[in-house]
Protein backbone atom coordinates (compact mmCIF):
# COMPACT_ATOMS: atom_id res chain seq x y z
CA UNK A 1 0.00 0.00 0.00
CA UNK A 2 2.77 2.46 0.90
CA UNK A 3 4.70 1.75 -2.31
CA UNK A 4 1.56 2.44 -4.34
CA UNK A 5 1.09 5.78 -2.56
CA UNK A 6 4.71 6.73 -3.17
CA UNK A 7 4.35 5.82 -6.85
CA UNK A 8 1.30 8.07 -7.28
CA UNK A 9 3.01 10.85 -5.36
CA UNK A 10 6.04 10.75 -7.66
CA UNK A 11 3.86 10.44 -10.75
CA UNK A 12 1.61 13.42 -10.03
CA UNK A 13 4.01 15.75 -8.26
CA UNK A 14 5.38 16.86 -11.63
CA UNK A 15 1.89 17.28 -13.10
CA UNK A 16 0.42 19.49 -10.39
CA UNK A 17 0.79 23.24 -10.50
CA UNK A 18 -0.13 24.59 -7.08
CA UNK A 19 1.08 28.16 -7.71
CA UNK A 20 -0.15 28.86 -11.20
CA UNK A 21 -1.40 32.13 -12.64
CA UNK A 22 -3.98 30.42 -14.86
CA UNK A 23 -7.72 30.62 -14.23
CA UNK A 24 -8.10 26.86 -13.61
CA UNK A 25 -5.92 25.01 -11.11
CA UNK A 26 -5.56 21.26 -10.59
CA UNK A 27 -4.05 20.13 -7.31
CA UNK A 28 -2.72 16.94 -5.80
CA UNK A 29 -1.89 16.74 -2.09
CA UNK A 30 -0.89 14.42 0.71
CA UNK A 31 -3.81 14.36 3.17
CA UNK A 32 -2.43 12.18 5.95
CA UNK A 33 -1.89 13.37 9.50
CA UNK A 34 1.68 12.13 9.29
CA UNK A 35 3.66 9.48 7.41
CA UNK A 36 1.96 6.60 9.29
CA UNK A 37 -1.58 7.76 8.38
CA UNK A 38 -1.44 8.16 4.58
CA UNK A 39 -4.01 9.90 2.45
CA UNK A 40 -4.32 11.63 -0.92
CA UNK A 41 -6.55 14.30 -2.38
CA UNK A 42 -7.22 15.68 -5.83
CA UNK A 43 -8.69 19.12 -6.33
CA UNK A 44 -9.93 21.56 -8.91
CA UNK A 45 -10.16 25.32 -8.38
CA UNK A 46 -11.52 28.05 -10.59
CA UNK A 47 -10.57 31.69 -10.18
CA UNK A 48 -13.70 33.83 -9.85
CA UNK A 49 -12.10 37.20 -9.06
CA UNK A 50 -8.58 38.65 -9.20
CA UNK A 51 -7.55 41.86 -7.53
CA UNK A 52 -4.08 43.40 -7.39
CA UNK A 53 -2.42 40.81 -5.08
CA UNK A 54 -5.50 38.78 -4.11
CA UNK A 55 -7.19 35.86 -5.84
CA UNK A 56 -10.64 34.49 -4.94
CA UNK A 57 -11.23 30.87 -5.97
CA UNK A 58 -13.95 28.28 -5.69
CA UNK A 59 -13.63 24.56 -6.29
CA UNK A 60 -13.81 21.07 -4.89
CA UNK A 61 -11.50 18.45 -3.46
CA UNK A 62 -11.98 14.67 -3.34
CA UNK A 63 -9.75 12.37 -1.36
CA UNK A 64 -9.21 9.65 1.19
CA UNK A 65 -7.11 8.80 4.23
CA UNK A 66 -6.26 5.56 6.02
CA UNK A 67 -5.57 5.03 9.73
CA UNK A 68 -4.44 1.46 10.39
CA UNK A 69 -6.80 -0.41 12.78
CA UNK A 70 -8.83 2.75 13.32
CA UNK A 71 -10.69 4.05 10.27
CA UNK A 72 -10.60 4.70 6.55
CA UNK A 73 -12.48 7.62 5.02
CA UNK A 74 -13.34 9.12 1.66
CA UNK A 75 -14.54 12.70 1.35
CA UNK A 76 -15.82 15.33 -1.06
CA UNK A 77 -15.12 18.93 -0.08
CA UNK A 78 -16.62 21.90 -1.94
CA UNK A 79 -14.49 24.90 -0.97
CA UNK A 80 -14.04 28.65 -1.12
CA UNK A 81 -10.50 30.04 -1.07
CA UNK A 82 -8.77 33.43 -0.80
CA UNK A 83 -5.06 33.67 -1.68
CA UNK A 84 -2.61 36.53 -1.33
CA UNK A 85 0.57 36.78 -3.39
CA UNK A 86 3.25 38.93 -1.77
CA UNK A 87 5.77 41.14 -3.52
CA UNK A 88 8.42 38.43 -3.16
CA UNK A 89 6.12 35.84 -4.79
CA UNK A 90 5.26 34.06 -1.53
CA UNK A 91 1.70 32.73 -1.71
CA UNK A 92 -0.48 32.12 1.33
CA UNK A 93 -4.18 31.63 1.61
CA UNK A 94 -7.21 30.44 3.54
CA UNK A 95 -9.74 27.91 2.35
CA UNK A 96 -13.07 26.98 3.92
CA UNK A 97 -15.26 24.09 2.92
CA UNK A 98 -17.98 21.76 4.14
CA UNK A 99 -18.85 18.42 2.62
CA UNK A 100 -19.73 14.77 3.14
CA UNK A 101 -17.32 12.18 4.49
CA UNK A 102 -17.86 8.42 4.61
CA UNK A 103 -15.85 6.50 7.18
CA UNK A 104 -15.29 2.77 7.33
CA UNK A 105 -14.54 1.56 10.85
CA UNK A 106 -13.03 -1.92 11.21
CA UNK A 107 -14.53 -4.52 13.54
CA UNK A 108 -13.14 -3.27 16.87
CA UNK A 109 -15.86 -3.88 19.45
CA UNK A 110 -18.14 -6.84 20.14
CA UNK A 111 -21.55 -6.60 21.79
CA UNK A 112 -22.66 -9.62 23.81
Amino acid sequence: MKSLLYFFFLLFVNLSYSQSSTQQILSFAYEGGNITHPGLSFGYSLSIKQLQNWVVLTGAKIGFYYHHNYQTAIFLLPKFEIDHIGETGFLYGVEVGFGPQRTFIPHVYEVD
